[in-house]
C-alpha cells in the first residue's frame, strides 16, 4: 500500500503540472536483478534549481493552500524504505520524468508454482445427475463423459427414483433443493431401494453442510459438494466414492 502512495503522489504531481492537459506515461521493465518504473509527463517541467530541492521536506512550488510540500519527500522516503532509488529529469516547458529502480529480492527460496490439480479420470462407470435446472444437465453430462464416465440425467426426484431402478447407475449426483420431491427425500427412497447406493449431494448453499442433511446422520451419503462444481473437485469426489 505504501508503494501505491508513491505512484499516487507522482501521478498527482503530473496532473498538477499539466493544467491545460497533456500526456502521463508509465513504463515498467525488468533489467537483470532490478525493476524499473518510469513515470513521465508533458507538463511545465522544473528548472535545475527546483530539481535539486524537489525531494526536500516542505519544499513546494504550490500555494500554501494547495499543498504541504511533503508529497515528493514522502515518495522519496518510501522508495528508500524499499531499498530503491529515484531519479528525476526535467526541462522547463517540456515535462518531467521520474525513474524508480527497485532491487528484485532473490534471497528467499522461490515459491514453487503450485501444480494444477489433476483430474482423476473415470473408467466408464454410470453417473445419474438429478437437478431441476434443466439447462445444467447437458453440460454436466458432457463434462462427466469428457472425464471418463457414462452419464444420464433427470429433472426431478420422482424421475430419479424411476430411472435409478431401470438404469442402476454406479453413483448419483443429487441436487439437494428441488421443487416437489427434494433431494433428501429422493435419497431416502433410492437408499430404501438399494442400501448400497452411492449418492453425492449437490447444494447451492452450504447451510449446515453435510451434517445438516438429516439422513441417518449422513452415514449413507457418499459425498457432499457445494455449487458451482469444480471439475477437479468433482473428479476426486467420484474417485473417492469408487475408492
Amino acid at each position: 500500500s505504501s508503494l501505491r502512495q508513491v505512484f499516487m503522489n507522482l501521478f498527482t504531481n503530473a496532473r498538477d503540472a499539466m493544467p491545460e492537459g497533456g500526456i502521463l506515461s508509465i513504463k515498467a521493465r525488468r533489467t537483470e536483478d532490478k525493476a524499473e518504473v518510469i513515470v513521465s509527463d508533458t507538463g511545465c517541467g522544473m528548472d535545475a534549481e527546483i530539481q535539486k530541492k524537489c525531494f526536500d521536506p516542505f519544499f513546494t512550488t504550490k500555494d500554501v493552500s494547495k499543498g504541504t510540500g511533503l508529497g515528493l519527500s514522502t515518495t522519496y522516503g518510501i522508495v528508500k524504505d524499499h531499498k530503491g532509488i529515484i531519479h528525476v529529469h526535467s526541462e522547463v516547458g517540456t515535462g518531467t520524468t521520474f525513474k524508480l529502480i527497485f532491487p528484485l529480492d532473490f534471497s528467499d527460496k522461490q515459491v514453487e508454482e503450485s501444480k494444477t490439480p489433476e483430474i482423476v479420470r473415470g473408467n466408464g462407470k454410470k453417473i445419474l445427475i438429478v437437478d431441476d435446472e434443466a439447462a445444467l444437465l447437458e453440460p454436466m453430462e458432457d463434462l462427466l463423459e469428457a472425464i471418463g464416465y457414462r452419464a444420464d440425467s433427470v429433472t426431478s426426484g420422482e424421475e430419479a427414483v424411476v430411472r435409478y431402478k431401470s438404469w442402476r447407475p454406479d453413483a448419483v449426483l443429487l441436487d439437494r433443493n428441488m421443487p416437489g420431491m427434494d433431494g433428501i427425500t429422493c435419497a431416502r427412497k433410492i437408499i430404501d431401494y438399494d442400501p448400497d447406493a452411492k449418492i453425492i449431494i449437490l447444494s447451492g448453499y452450504d447451510e449446515n453442510g453435510p451434517n445438516g442433511i438429516g439422513l441417518r446422520n449422513g452415514e449413507l451419503i457418499a459425498g457432499y459438494l457445494t455449487k458451482p462444481i469444480d471439475v477437479v473437485v468433482l473428479s476426486h469426489a467420484l474417485a473417492k466414492v469408487f475408492g
